[in-house]
Formats: structure tokens, C-alpha cells, sequence
């Protein structure tokens, strides 16, 4: 891979979110990878909440852990077969 030259760590951090995004978009990526390389970008920006966050979603949650909340305007899943009460008509 040929390397570029960044003049900041904000441009390292976007240069890798460029590529990361056209990885998604081009193919079918193991999320791990994704996830990984947001850590990078996180990192790089000193974005600790982020970093809290990814690092859970790679090794994942403990009991005493709270869920993380839905990001905001994402749109829930409902199941259209189920009902309200998860019942399937």
C-alpha cells in the first residue's frame, strides 16, 4: 500500500474514514475490520466516549455494563409477522 503523506492527525484520522467508508461501500467487510479501524480514527481524534463505545462493541459488554443507546435517527426493527407483544399472528 502506498503511503501518503498526512500533514495532521486530523487529516490521518479523515484519510482513513475516506477509506474505510469506500471499503464499506465497495464491499462486504468483516465488522471487526470496521470497527477496528473507527478505534484508529477515535484515537487519533482523542475521542474517548468513542473509544469506550468501539472497544466494548470489539470485546464486548459485562453485566455491570449499561446497553448504549440507539444513535439518534436510527429507526428501530419491527417485525411485521409479531405484534406489539412479540406475539406472531
Amino acid at each position: 500500500m502506498a503511503k501518503t503523506s498526512v500533514t495532521s492527525p486530523r487529516e490521518e484520522a479523515l484519510e482513513i474514514a475516506y477509506k474505510t467508508r469506500k471499503m464499506i461501500l465497495e464491499s462486504k467487510p468483516d465488522a471487526v475490520v470496521v470497527l477496528r479501524r473507527c478505534l484508529v480514527v477515535a484515537t487519533i481524534l482523542n475521542k474517548e466516549k468513542e473509544i469506550r463505545w468501539i472497544s466494548k462493541e470489539l470485546s464486548g459488554y459485562y453485566q455491570s455494563d449499561s446497553k448504549p443507546k440507539q444513535p439518534k435517527g436510527a429507526t428501530p426493527y419491527y417485525n411485521s409477522l409479531n405484534d406489539k407483544d412479540g406475539e406472531t399472528n
